[in-house]
């Protein structure tokens, strides 16, 4: 509720400052408390209105996006079946206004209301079964706090109708510890059953080098890892899991971590339904890329406090997996999904892995390859990597060229459809 909400913003703690660790730069100072009351709940002015979807400008890019005041989803471009008319398209950033709203008013306990009870479909274009294959989807995102809508109502729930034709998947996985960390496995690890049905979930989860850690205890992202397995794995409802659920099984992960663990992690956790959509959730700057014809299709939101300090479950983090950003994306035959931890994506391009997934091979293979590249980029002192060039822009002692790889524990899976 908002009022939950705001008793848990006053409550917030400041992260703890990090031990210097080898390989990380993550968190290297005090994060400040950035969710305030007034960045929670300052309400953007509205620039238009087409059915549930309105339009508003990003604090941050100063862009225009669109947002379902009814579901949660938020998308750069025009979403379909919406008629903004042509002054609204040309609204410009140029000087935003805020207002604080009553928190308690009927309009915010009917949002929040709508969120909980919602029971909605990624389109509403799902009347049969036979019609969830035919429609023509793009992908919905949600932007998790960094979105004062989306903060509020949550990961969204949604109604999943089986599919009249189930996909085929193969999936595969690797992890490559910190080569001064190989005695001890290093700190990144994965949920990936041995067996899936048309129906899989699985879960990237990269342990934080710098969060201090008391060492007679299991390190937070293992003990979230197995956590997050058995509830996934108890649940005998069903194998079903949209984002609200999936949201809920990682919560209830986090808070056996929090009391048993020790140390940090971000978390990305994801599950192919059997309405044959992937649904995705992202705490932090683990990263799930989705390519279709050899090329990038759609991929993750990273969400960060600042630079090298994404958000991260701990047993001292304020955040929570409701925070966390959301994608959904209808898959069909011929896709592949790579999700791993940064140690992937900071050395590694878009472009890069879809090369290496363009060569073809198994799930497992094409894991392996993608790790053994990121690994081998990680030790080049001059290689351009996607790390090197924002560490350049934030004038990272090492980094001042914009060069470089990133030494890392690394952790793939591959899907293929």
């Amino acid at each position: 509720s908002p009022h939950a909400l705001q008793q848990r913003a006053l409550q917030q703690r400041p992260f703890r400052s990090p031990a210097n660790d080898p390989g990380s730069s993550r968190c290297r100072s005090l994060c400040p408390p950035v969710r305030s009351l007034w960045r929670l709940y300052a309400q953007p002015k509205s620039l238009g209105k087409s059915g549930d979807w309105e339009i508003f400008i990003d604090e941050n890019s100063k862009q225009k996006y669109y947002f379902n005041m009814k579901t949660g989803e938020s998308m750069w471009t025009p979403p379909p079946g919406t008629n903004f008319d042509s002054k609204q398209q040309a609204a410009k950033a140029d000087s935003p206004s805020f207002a604080l709203p009553n928190l308690f008013s009927n309009d915010v306990k009917k949002q929040a209301t709508t969120a909980t009870a919602a029971s909605t479909t990624v389109t509403k274009q799902q009347t049969s079964a036979a019609s969830v294959d035919t429609v023509v989807e793009k992908p919905v995102y949600t932007d998790g706090a960094s979105n004062i809508m989306s903060s509020l109502l949550g990961p969204p729930s949604s109604k999943i109708v089986p599919s009249p034709s189930p996909l085929s998947l193969e999936a595969g996985s690797v992890v490559l510890p910190h080569p001064e960390k190989l005695s001890w496995g290093g700190e990144d690890a994965l949920y990936l059953p041995s067996t899936s049905s048309p129906c899989l979930t699985f879960g990237v989860f990269d342990g934080v080098s710098g969060a201090e850690k008391d060492a007679s205890m299991v390190l937070y992202s293992r003990m979230l890892s197995t956590e997050f397995a058995k509830n996934v794995v108890n649940d005998v409802k069903t194998s079903d899991y949209d984002l609200k659920r999936l949201s809920d099984l990682l919560t209830e992960a986090a808070e056996v971590a929090d009391a048993k663990a020790t140390g940090a992690t971000t978390a990305l956790v994801g599950s192919i339904s059997s309405d044959n959509r992937l649904r995705v959730l992202s705490l932090g700057d683990c990263s799930c890329l989705i390519i279709r014809d050899d090329k990038k299709y759609a991929q993750t939101r990273d969400i960060s406090h600042f630079f090298d300090c994404p958000f991260q479950l701990g047993d001292i983090s304020p955040d929570r997996p409701k925070d966390g950003t959301t994608l959904t994306v209808k898959l069909v035959p011929g896709d592949v999904i790579v999700s791993g931890s940064d140690g992937v994506f900071d050395n590694l391009s878009v472009q890069s892995i879809c090369e290496i997934i363009k060569k073809g091979g198994t799930a497992n293979g094409q894991a392996k390859e993608i790790a053994d590249e990121a690994r081998k980029v990680s030790l080049i002192e001059t290689a351009e990597t996607p790390y090197a060039v924002e560490a350049g822009k934030n004038k990272v002692e090492g980094y001042e060229d914009g060069l470089g790889g990133k030494i890392d524990d690394i952790c793939c899976i591959v899907v293929k459809v």
